[in-house]
């Protein structure tokens, strides 16, 4: 008997991973303080709305002044960390304490667990409209490289609601695909549609029905970890964000993409030796060759979809000639 495989691997074959930052990276921006204005309109007391959002923001505003403040004090030296995976941990930290804050005060009470239910909610009110928009062309080029790149797609959050990421994101991109890839689309058949059809594992928090919140996911170091395990027997991964919370993710990554321009992102970068460099750079690097893991230390950076677009085929085309299928033999 004959099988096809990869010269990698010669009993597997090794997968191309897409994994996608949602808050900032898919979004044009955070999305969190949504959350307490949707689970307000629960409430039919205008009252009761208005206390929900009062008391998110008061934890919110300790949030921002202690993130800020330890955050100034790793950027000059105040405060002594050895590396970086001890500064970003203590950052997390305080985001945990504000989260544990936040689940108790039931202020989150009450958000649709159904993703359509979620959708009418957006839907229904322009203001949701504004702050959940999304990257231009993010849709379509993750569709896009599902569909013609054979990428597998993954979704990895620190957002509290999966149900909003799958609303927001996941909802778009899977009307975006049936529109252009599905049975009546350009490519005619119901099998290539079936084929090309998204599917996405997501890796995030989660927020059941009472505000209560369980983080799966509660920063820098757990993000790493599942980009390290993806990693693992051979799979290329590539994942882009946006955050000094994605550092780690994208040092560990076959390819690690720094979207938007963050200050937070390039000064603790630029404090533990990270290099950030332009993809458009990327080119005319002559050691860094498409299907190989980045130069040990350096992310690439972009303002744009597009220019991920062209990074994912390049990545495409060097996997595909790195590991050409050959012929197995197995004994019957």
């Amino acid at each position: 008997m004959t099988l096809r495989a990869s010269a990698t691997n010669p009993t597997t074959t090794n997968k191309k991973y897409l994994i996608i930052d949602f808050d900032g990276t898919c979004t044009e921006s955070d999305t969190t303080c949504v959350l307490p204005k949707l689970a307000a309109l629960q409430d039919d007391n205008e009252m009761k709305r208005n206390e929900r959002i009062w008391n998110y923001k008061q934890h919110e505003t300790e949030y921002f002044e202690k993130y800020g403040k330890l955050k100034d004090n790793i950027m000059s030296t105040k405060q002594q960390f050895q590396n970086l995976d001890d500064a970003l941990n203590a950052l997390d930290d305080v985001s945990t304490q504000i989260t544990r804050r936040v689940s108790q005060s039931g202020c989150l009470a009450g958000l649709p667990q159904e993703v359509m239910r979620m959708r009418s909610l957006i839907d229904a009110d322009d203001e949701f409209g504004e702050a959940l928009r999304l990257r231009e062309d993010c849709v379509r080029v993750v569709s896009d490289a599902h569909a013609t790149g054979g990428w597998k797609l993954g979704v990895l959050s620190i957002n509290w609601c999966r149900t909003l990421i799958d609303a927001v994101l996941i909802h778009p991109i899977e009307a975006y695909s049936q529109m252009k890839y599905g049975d009546n689309g350009s490519t005619g058949t119901a099998a290539a549609a079936a084929a090309r059809k998204p599917e996405f594992d997501v890796w995030c928090n989660a927020l059941d029905e009472d505000g209560k919140i369980t983080l799966n996911f509660p920063g820098a170091i757990s993000k790493r970890e599942c980009i390290a395990d993806l990693r693992k027997n051979g799979n290329h991964v590539v994942y882009v964000g946006d955050s000094a919370t994605d550092l780690l993710a994208l040092l560990e990554a076959d390819v690690g993409i720094l979207i938007g321009g963050s200050s937070s992102a390039s000064g603790m970068a630029e404090r533990w030796g990270v290099n950030l460099v332009p993809i458009a750079d990327r080119s005319s690097s002559s050691s860094t060759s498409s299907c190989d893991k980045q130069e040990p230390n350096t992310v690439w950076t972009t303002c744009n979809w597009k220019e991920i677009e062209a990074l994912l085929k390049e990545e495409h085309d060097g996997v595909a000639t790195a590991t050409p299928n050959v012929d197995v033999m197995i004994p019957p």
